[in-house]
């Protein structure tokens, strides 16, 4: 007999009432940290990719090379949003807003695009521009003026001739030059706003309207990819959220009957697994291998979870009660396959066939 069976404190002596709602909390739980996996694929996982790869998770925590706003122009994968890219900006999304109006709008960039083929080629180009000046120093006076003066091998692409500056008879001037403040106002500013109809929810929380406000996430970052205010802000979500799931999880799994030695290892595995993993988004900071460790650390916990929660529902059941469970593993499993086979696998396909048009 073992300990926990001596003193009576087992998950198969609890009224039946308890533990049928202790295996709904352990369904409810799994259920939501897939459904955390899904929002991950959304956040940082490049077209076609199930999940974030080792290069996003390095760009995540350790960064590339520049500021914030030239790495979300320069990636051209991921979600268009502040942890993927902003190049669709310039492109086929002309607004936020709700899926509907989203929708229409890429549908209006098709449409523009069918009639004027060099379209997608000076879009091209104010990126460039706007890449440019960035790496250039950023300059204010360029921005105060409304000007600056792109490279001669820049000057020899397409560019949006709206956005050249020209002469008081209407001609571009010489050397070309582009109105720099109106380019950040059209395609920046007009979502990173502090108020207005066409501002996005999350975008408003990141203003761009003055020089000022650009320049802090123009200027190069020397830590991670990551800012710290982000990260601090996860870490306290993750901690305060998923530190309580994994507590419960494994105080449910301690009270089971497998041997002492098990129970010791198996019950804080995911809480301490959690631990080092957001240990490793802090010193991914300072060097990518940390930020690599993240896919070992964030698998510990993943699969700890899994023997947590199915340990634990074989264990409180009798019989009849492990049969039911099983039924209900096993129907999670065939829906699990069948969206799968009918929607994820076909959705990454057309996923991964956009971005490669792109």
């Amino acid at each position: 007999m073992t300990e926990n069976q001596s003193n009576g404190f087992t998950l198969r002596r609890l009224p039946l009432p308890t533990r049928i709602v202790l295996a709904t909390f352990l369904l409810a739980m799994g259920f939501g940290y897939f459904a955390g996996l899904v929002q991950l694929h959304f956040a940082h996982a490049k077209k076609g990719q199930l999940l974030p790869g080792s290069k996003e998770v390095v760009d995540v925590y350790y960064g590339l090379k520049g500021g914030k706003i030239e790495k979300l122009l320069t990636t051209e994968e991921g979600s268009f949003s502040g942890t993927g890219t902003m190049r669709p900006a310039f492109f086929e999304l002309y607004d936020s807003g709700s899926s509907a109006k989203i929708k229409s709008k890429q549908q209006e960039w098709e449409q523009e695009k069918k009639q004027n083929p060099q379209l997608e080629k000076d879009r091209e180009g104010e990126l460039l521009a706007l890449l440019e000046w960035i790496r250039s120093g950023a300059s204010k006076k360029a921005y105060d003026d409304n000007r600056f003066a792109v490279s001669p091998e820049l000057a020899q692409k397409p560019i949006s001739e709206s956005y050249l500056a020209a002469d008081d008879a209407g001609k571009p001037i010489q050397p070309r030059a582009v109105k720099i403040q109106e380019l950040i106002q059209d395609r920046c500013v007009r979502c990173h706003t502090a108020g207005g109809n066409t501002a996005d929810a999350k975008a408003q929380k990141y203003p761009l309207e003055t020089y000022e406000q650009f320049a802090k996430y123009a200027s190069a970052e020397t830590g991670g990819g990551m800012s710290l205010e982000s990260l601090a802000l996860t870490t306290h979500v993750h901690l305060l959220a998923f530190g309580m799931m994994f507590m419960l999880t494994g105080v449910i799994f301690s009270l089971t009957s497998y041997p002492v030695a098990i129970r010791v290892v198996v019950a804080p595995l995911a809480l301490v697994a959690q631990l080092v993993d957001i240990g490793c988004w802090w010193l991914g900071r300072l060097d990518p291998a940390f930020a690599q460790t993240v896919f070992v650390t964030g698998g510990i916990v993943a699969i700890s979870l899994v023997v947590q929660i199915v340990g634990s529902l074989f264990n409180m059941f009798d019989k009849a009660g492990k049969a039911v469970v099983l039924v209900i593993l096993i129907g999670a499993g065939v829906l699990a396959y069948g969206a799968a086979t009918q929607y994820v696998i076909p959705y990454l396909k057309t996923e991964s066939g956009n971005g490669a048009q792109k």
